[in-house]
C-alpha cells in the first residue's frame, strides 16, 4: 500500500511541476520577453489583437442583452472603427436594421462598412418614410476614408417602400461600391439639408437599384446648393412604372459624370430635372 502511495505522489509532484514549466513558458513572447504575470502576459497580446483590429478590420460583434436585431452591434462596430480610422468587417450571413447608422457625422474621417462579397451580405432594413439607413454627414470639403462596399440592402417583410438606402448631407470623397438596393422608399438621397453643407466628389461604382419610389435623389435643403462632381459610373437603374430614376429636385449639379443604365416600362420616369445641370462632363 506505501508503495502505491508513493507513486501517486511522485505523479502528482511531476504534474505539478510540468504545470509550473507550461506557466513559466507561457510567460514568454516570441522574442523572448518575459512578462511579470500571466496577466500581463495576456494583456499584452490583446493589444496586439487591437494593434490587428485597426489594420484588417473591426469585426461586427455579438448582439448584447435583449436586443432583437443587429442595429445596436452596428453602431458599436462604427463607433470603434471612426474611433480607429478602420473598417467595419461583414461576414456572410442576413443582418437586420430598424434604424439609422450614423457612419460619419460632422467629421471627414470615419470608417468604411465592408462585406465579405456583394452576393452573401444582406442587411433587411425595418424603416419606414426616408428614415437613412446608413448616413453619412461628414466635414464638408474635407477628404475621407468613408465608404460601404460589397453589401445588398433589401426591406424586411412588411416594410417594402420604406427608408433610404444611403443618405449624404454634406459628406465629400466617400466611395461607394458594389452595392445593390431594392424595394426602398429612396436608394440613394444626396440633400444638403445642414446649414452651410455641400456634397462634393462622393464616387459610387457598379451601384445596382431597381423597384425603389425614387432611386437617386438630389436635393438642397438648409445646406449648399452645390453637388460638384459626384461620379455615376456603372450604375444600373431598373425602374419600375411610377418611379422616378434620378430625380434631380433642387440644387446645382455640375462637373460630375452620370453613366447610368437604365431600363423601366410605360409609366417610367427615367430622370427629372426641375434644375439644371451646369457643365456635367
Amino acid at each position: 500500500m506505501a508503495g502505491i502511495t508513493d507513486y501517486l505522489v511522485r505523479n502528482l509532484q511531476k504534474s505539478l511541476q510540468d504545470v509550473s514549466a507550461q506557466t513559466n513558458n507561457a510567460l514568454y513572447d516570441l522574442n523572448g520577453n518575459k512578462s511579470s504575470s500571466l496577466k500581463d502576459r495576456i494583456n499584452l497580446e490583446q493589444s496586439k489583437i487591437n494593434v490587428l483590429n485597426t489594420i484588417n478590420g473591426v469585426p461586427l460583434g455579438a448582439r448584447q442583452g435583449n436586443e432583437t436585431d443587429d442595429t445596436e452591434r452596428f453602431r458599436r462596430a462604427v463607433a470603434i472603427a471612426n474611433a480607429i480610422r478602420s473598417e467595419v468587417k461583414l461576414a456572410l450571413g442576413e443582418y437586420v436594421i430598424s434604424g439609422t447608422i450614423q457612419v460619419t457625422d460632422n467629421k471627414g474621417y470615419g470608417c468604411k462598412i465592408v462585406g465579405i462579397n456583394d452576393e452573401g451580405v444582406k442587411i433587411k432594413t425595418r424603416l419606414t418614410g426616408t428614415t437613412p439607413l446608413f448616413a453619412f454627414k461628414g466635414g464638408s470639403g474635407t477628404f475621407s476614408n468613408v465608404g460601404l462596399k460589397n453589401l445588398s440592402i433589401v426591406p424586411d417583410t412588411g416594410f417594402e417602400y420604406g427608408g433610404t438606402a444611403i443618405y449624404i448631407d454634406g459628406q465629400c470623397n466617400a466611395y461607394y461600391e458594389k452595392i445593390h438596393i431594392s424595394k426602398l422608399n429612396y436608394g440613394i438621397w444626396l440633400h444638403n439639408n445642414t446649414a452651410g453643407s455641400f456634397s462634393e466628389i462622393n464616387k459610387f461604382d457598379f451601384i445596382d437599384i431597381k423597384d425603389c419610389n425614387n432611386l437617386i435623389r438630389m436635393e438642397q435643403g438648409a445646406g449648399d446648393p452645390s453637388f460638384h462632381g459626384n461620379d455615376f459610373t456603372n450604375v444600373y437603374l431598373n425602374i419600375n412604372d411610377g418611379q422616378i430614376g434620378f430625380n434631380h429636385v433642387s440644387g446645382y449639379y455640375y462637373n460630375g459624370r452620370l453613366d447610368l443604365f437604365m431600363w423601366g416600362m410605360a409609366q417610367t420616369l427615367y430622370i427629372l430635372m426641375l434644375m439644371p445641370m451646369q457643365s456635367t462632363l
